[in-house]
């Protein structure tokens, strides 16, 4: 287990092959105008590593400068590519048949702040398995591990690793075939936009391996119904953490600038106004058509003509956008999941009416679940607060929890 990734060469180096030249011969002084190997490194026979990276803030970092080739290695280790290197004119290094796995720690705010736009659209980000975490609770003394009785665990889980290393091929049964082919579906007729799509787009690939290591941890190589469902849930768990990192943005600046002054002004805003106000004039008219073409296409933004004594002119709002749950109807497509199996969840963007309590009364009814009902609370301004939208589903998670019933002045 290592840290500190710093380059795409360094992450080469590290399970690197031996490293092997060539050179003339020469005897008593003069060449011979023979050539011979030798070893100049004996290279890493263990070509498994584990990047255990508590700062990887820093490696975003690093992949933000000119010529740093990690964000380009990295996406090669990840699609299996059995020959890793750089063209590089000093020391070329390769390695071959590498596994290399990383765990980064990473607050939510320097994410955002750090990732830069080219990793969320290029497939650095939708290579990786984003989950949230917070703190449960509060343990100022924690137990002895000695005493919590993982010794029988830990020896299960090195006998299981031991037994999957043996494993060359794997299969699914019949009923996960068929599950797999419902979830496989749904990935490829998944047709969202925006960075959250982009973060989230290999994910097929991700569920894949999952199920794998769940039925090899379950010490089989065969692929049940119930590694799959394993598999959905944890995916889910993810795509859910993708959508509250990445949901409020578009990866188009220009565009998050215009949502921005529009959600300011709900009056709404003109195409001559935002081009005067938001970008001074100094944005081209096509330029400004596309983007907000591209609003209009995710459901940002809403348009609505003017007549005018001239040309109708068009005034664009910003709709209200609050991200909540829909469960992607696989207990009705497939018969293996009939009954409480919940498998799959994705986020989505509803569009709430100001007065609307709930997502359900301006969306469709049939499919649509939340997690906890959700108020729109406006602020002085007469936009709609996101923080407070948070603080008041939050308030009304904990009174839940206690058996109050919140009423709309609380």
């Amino acid at each position: 287990m290592r840290a500190g990734l710093s380059s795409g060469e360094g992450l080469i180096w590290i399970v690197r092959d031996p490293i092997v030249k060539n050179e003339p011969v020469k005897v008593k002084g003069r060449y011979t105008g023979e050539r011979q190997e030798y070893v100049e490194d004996e290279g890493t026979k263990d070509k498994r590593l584990l990047i255990a990276e508590t700062e990887f803030g820093s490696a975003l970092t690093v992949m933000g400068r000119t010529g740093n080739t990690l964000s380009g290695v990295v996406r090669d280790a990840f699609d299996s590519k059995y020959k890793l290197g750089t063209l590089v004119k000093n020391s070329p290094a390769v390695a071959t048949g590498a596994h290399i796995s990383i765990i980064g720690h990473i607050t939510g705010y320097e994410l955002r702040s750090r990732m830069k736009e080219c990793e969320q659209w290029n497939g650095f980000s939708n290579r990786f398995l984003w989950c949230c975490a917070k703190r449960h609770g509060t343990l100022p003394t924690p137990a002895d591990l000695a005493e919590a009785g993982l010794n029988t665990q830990l020896e299960e889980l090195v006998e299981t690793t031991v037994w999957a290393k043996k494993v060359e091929e794997m299969e699914r049964d019949q009923e996960a075939e068929a599950l797999w082919g419902e979830v496989y579906r749904q990935f490829a007729e998944n047709e969202e936009e925006g960075v959250v799509a982009a973060t989230i787009d290999r994910g097929d690939a991700t569920m894949l391996r999952l199920s794998m290591i769940y039925a090899l941890a379950d010490g089989s190589r065969i692929i049940r119904k119930e590694h799959i469902a394993a598999a959905a849930a944890l995916w889910q768990y993810a795509e859910n953490s993708a959508h509250y990192l990445f949901g409020n943005r578009l990866g188009n600046p220009k565009a998050e600038k215009i949502f921005d002054a529009l959600r300011q002004s709900p009056q709404g805003l003109t195409r001559r106004e935002i081009n005067d106000n938001v970008f001074k004039r100094n944005l081209k008219a096509e330029v400004l058509d596309d983007l907000l073409q591209t609003l209009l296409r995710l459901g940002w933004i809403s348009v609505q003509k003017e007549i005018t004594g001239g040309r109708p002119a068009e005034r664009f709002y910003a709709k209200n956008k609050v991200y909540g749950y829909e469960l992607r109807r696989i207990n009705e497509l497939s018969p293996l999941l009939r009954g409480d199996h919940r498998t799959y969840f994705v986020r989505r963007g509803y569009e709430l009416n100001p007065e609307s309590s709930h997502p359900e009364s301006s969306h469709r009814q049939d499919t649509v679940r939340t997690r906890a009902p959700i108020r729109v609370v406006r602020d002085r301004g007469g936009g709609s607060s996101m923080r407070n939208v948070r603080l008041r589903n939050r308030q009304s998670c904990r009174a839940r929890r206690r058996g109050v019933r919140l009423g709309p002045d609380r």
